[in-house]
């Protein structure tokens, strides 16, 4: 089975900020929706079954169990009582708290996605996979005494076997606080992960480093030897469907942006034209509100005739007429403008479309070069093994020095002359 040679460990980067992405999602506690729409979709729901729920635990409990004494000692130092956690608060007082990330989330696989796209869950190398996990698994834990993992999966129903591994760390020996706290970093460096201050990634790094070497230890103990991925190849699943998540939000987010605008210009055109029809009624509809005096009639009563200074009445009507122009012209800017935006909203939709487009293409391109480059290694593999099972490496290495002289002697001539005569033009 000597597909069973890279390794990934890496961190889920899913859950925002505070990470430890989605226990629903590891755990397929989902309703058949849920698992009907486009987030879920590259789990083969008939492959469900094969997945394999090793550790699922209450992270609440566990830490009621872990940090619960020490909070209990917190709080009787405490004369306030408003400073006070409270029995059964533990786990919301460091899970709230912006200094700490409580839970961690990583995903491990052994094998490429080629490696898998055309067996089965049942085969004997998805089966080696999850054997290798489960024992990476059981050592993690012991190497890893300050990092409590609360729940494990393999999953088993995606593209190619990975664990799913959640955990939370302890460290000691605070004096500010609680005197047991979840700092990742000092959990780690507890457990003897050296700090190197020229580095400021050091610990995080040397710890990662430290588990791809366990699993490389898993792969060596079954007679496989690690093959070394290059850094710009797609590694795993995990980290493929973020390229393509990445991809997609980048040309969405041209298109939100033009409809934010569009929006931004209907509302503003829609109270212009609700101000220009109020003005409109007011100056057709309402009396005029002038200085006036009644007009009387020959026995001194008052009709419903009123008199009206000239020069008020032609500056009453001015104002109004200038306050109608300028409404009738921002309407019409704002319709002009409605119009522009929908027209840019119409080329943006357009370019977003060309932009997937795009994307898919490149996706495909390189999944071809992927599996390109793991044709080619696995050429040069089976041209070692070969080589290795018909004793024709020092052959091959004793024909390799020959013509490599020969080479060095035919170069040596033009070098002499160019040494000689300076170099041609």
């Amino acid at each position: 089975m000597s597909q069973l040679k890279s390794v990934s460990f890496s961190k889920n980067q899913k859950g925002g900020a505070k990470g430890g992405g989605s226990l629903q999602h590891d755990n397929r506690d989902l309703t058949q929706k849920q698992l009907n729409n486009d987030y879920h979709k590259h789990i083969d729901q008939s492959r469900m079954q094969h997945n394999q729920y090793l550790i699922k635990e209450d992270i609440q409990e566990m830490f009621e169990r872990e940090f619960g004494q020490a909070q209990r000692d917190y709080d009787e130092n405490q004369k306030r009582k408003d400073r006070r956690i409270g029995d059964g608060n533990v786990y919301s007082h460091f899970n709230n708290s912006k200094k700490f990330n409580v839970k961690h989330d990583y995903v491990v696989q052994v094998g490429r996605q080629d490696d898998f796209e055309s067996l089965d869950p049942t085969s004997d190398e998805w089966q080696e996979a999850n054997d290798i996990l489960k024992d990476f698994l059981d050592d993690f834990q012991k190497q890893n005494p300050n990092l409590y993992v609360y729940n494990a999966v393999i999953h088993n129903d995606e593209a190619s076997p990975h664990l799913h591994m959640k955990f939370f760390p302890k460290a000691t020996g605070f004096k500010r606080g609680l005197q047991q706290q979840p700092s990742f970093d000092k959990a780690i460096m507890q457990q003897g992960v050296e700090y190197d201050r020229d580095e400021p990634k050091s610990v995080f790094n040397r710890w990662c480093d430290k588990n791809m070497n366990l699993l490389e230890e898993k792969l060596q103990a079954r007679g496989y030897e690690r093959e070394r991925v290059g850094t710009n190849d797609i590694k795993d699943v995990n980290e493929f469907k973020k390229i393509v998540r990445s991809a997609e939000k980048e040309a969405d987010n041209i298109i939100d942006k033009a409809n934010d605008k569009k929006s931004s210009i209907e509302k503003e055109y829609k109270e212009q034209s609700r101000a220009l029809n109020d003005l409109k009624y007011k100056v057709t509809n309402r009396p005029l509100s002038l200085k006036s005096e009644p007009v009387k009639n020959f026995i001194g009563k008052e009709t419903d005739t009123v008199k009206v200074k000239k020069s008020d009445l032609s500056d009453f009507k001015e104002l109004y007429d200038e306050k109608l122009e300028s409404a009738e012209k921002t309407a019409v800017r704002s319709e002009y403008e409605l119009k522009q935006a929908n027209r840019r909203a119409v080329d943006l939709e357009s370019e977003n479309r060309e932009l997937k487009n795009k994307n898919f293409s490149l996706q495909e391109k390189v999944i071809k070069l992927t599996k390109a480059n793991n044709k080619l290694n696995k050429l040069v593999r089976n041209v070692r093994e070969f080589f290795n099972a018909n004793n024709l490496r020092e052959a091959f290495n004793e024909w390799r020095q020959d013509r490599e002289s020969e080479q060095t002697q035919e170069q040596e001539p033009a070098v002499k002359q160019e040494r000689d005569n300076g170099p041609s033009l």
